[in-house]
């Protein structure tokens, strides 16, 4: 009886190895960072995908620099590279970074996973799905760039990735899953967006090295079980204005909620060899009022905003994200200048010629008071002239000498 059950046992184990050792892959190409890879036809793409059935078992493991192609091509046929598949590059710990390029849209389950040499990840904007622990126990993972189409960070899709010191997660993810920050002891700071609705238990599951905590959701998103524990519960967790008692309600382990003004707010110069920009006050949640100042250098002044006004310093209400452009001329140029659009479109006068920037492959006509063509190449006599960018409307500009 004992040697059948041998033989059984033996037979068993033959059998897996043989299943484990199977090929998985239809053909195989170099990267272009020189390792070999692996892929499977998926209809008229391709995925990437191990060596062996289920696990990868390479030969030779892929190390170093990673650059995943966006294509690729067997028999005569270019394929896109469209997914990476489960197990892909399970413990392939020689690896130290990967370039995924913007033709992939899914990552798969425990895809990198164990990959312990991988220093920084960027996922691009194609990816709409991370799988369950696709980059668990990737401990030295320093940083991570989630694309702007992420919707699903999967369960335990960053477990243990104790490197890591902060995340900003896009405004595209809707759910974070169950123990997708687990045990990430060193991350320090986590910026969680508006979209966010549910969060998984034990996402942040010791995340004992969490020191400041910010959310932007008005309502604060349900969680799990054991979400946040072994959090520090003092720790600042920045929410919006008005939201506090949604947090408080929901987020029980919490005791510190500090209202912050959500929306930003960026200033800037046209040309910064002409001028600086400051912010003096910065909106609040009390009183949501902005006040920006120009200051020119020699030989410049400030000539106007973006969005048109010409007050200096310049005060007006935040009611969303916003960036405010300070415009300068120089001191003999009594012209000024105007824009011609909000998107970075200028007309000016300079030395008694009309210049346009911004507006590489649009047509430029300057016509005179009288509707007659003129040359804006050369210099004008003084008049007011009317200058027409592409399908933009007619901007007015005055020469004078």
């Amino acid at each position: 009886m004992m040697k059948h059950r041998v033989f059984l046992a033996a037979i068993l184990l033959t059998a897996l190895a043989f299943s484990q050792s199977a090929k998985a892959y239809n053909f195989s190409a170099v990267a272009p960072s020189g390792q070999t890879l692996y892929y499977n036809i998926v209809g008229n793409n391709v995925q990437v995908t191990g060596q062996n059935s289920r696990y990868p078992y390479y030969s030779t493991y892929p190390t170093g620099a990673l650059t995943i192609p966006d294509t690729v091509t067997y028999n005569g046929t270019t394929y896109s590279v469209t997914s990476i598949g489960s197990y892909a590059f399970y413990q392939c710990s020689g690896l130290t970074s990967v370039t995924i390029p913007n033709s992939v849209t899914s990552i798969g389950v425990v895809s990198f996973e164990r990959c312990s040499g991988l220093t920084s990840v960027t996922i691009p904007n194609s990816v709409t799905t991370i799988g369950d622990f696709a980059f668990m126990d990737c401990s030295g993972l320093t940083s991570v760039t989630i694309g702007g189409s992420v919707i699903t960070i999967g369960d335990r899709a960053f477990q243990n990735c104790s490197g890591l010191t902060f995340v900003t997660i896009p405004n595209s993810v809707t759910t974070i899953g169950t123990g997708a920050f687990m045990d990430c002891s060193g991350l320090t700071s986590v910026t969680i967006p508006n979209s966010v609705t549910t969060i998984g238990g034990s996402a942040f599951y010791n995340c004992s090295g969490l020191a400041e905590i910010h959310s932007q959701a008005n309502v604060a998103p349900r969680l799990g079980n054991e979400t946040f524990s072994g959090v520090p519960d003092t720790i600042p967790v920045y929410v919006p204005c008005g939201s506090v008692s949604s947090y408080r309600s929901r987020w029980t382990h919490f005791s510190n909620f500090n209202e912050i003004f959500v929306h930003t707010l960026n200033a800037q110069s046209a040309d910064t060899m002409m001028g600086t920009v400051a912010i003096t006050t910065s909106p609040t949640c009390s009183d949501s009022t902005a006040v920006v100042t120009a200051t020119a250098d020699s030989g410049y002044r400030f000539d106007h905003w973006s969005d048109g006004s010409t007050s200096n310093p310049y005060t007006f209400t935040v009611t969303s994200d916003t960036t405010v452009i300070a415009y300068f001329v120089r001191e003999e140029d009594p012209e000024g200048i105007t824009d011609a659009n909000n998107d970075n479109v200028s007309v000016y006068v300079r030395d008694g010629r009309i210049v346009v920037t911004g507006a590489e492959g649009e047509s430029v006509q300057v016509f005179d008071i009288t509707g007659r063509l003129v040359n804006s190449h050369t210099p004008l006599p003084t008049g007011v002239y009317m200058v027409k960018v592409g399908n933009l409307p007619v901007r007015k500009v005055v020469v004078t000498r």
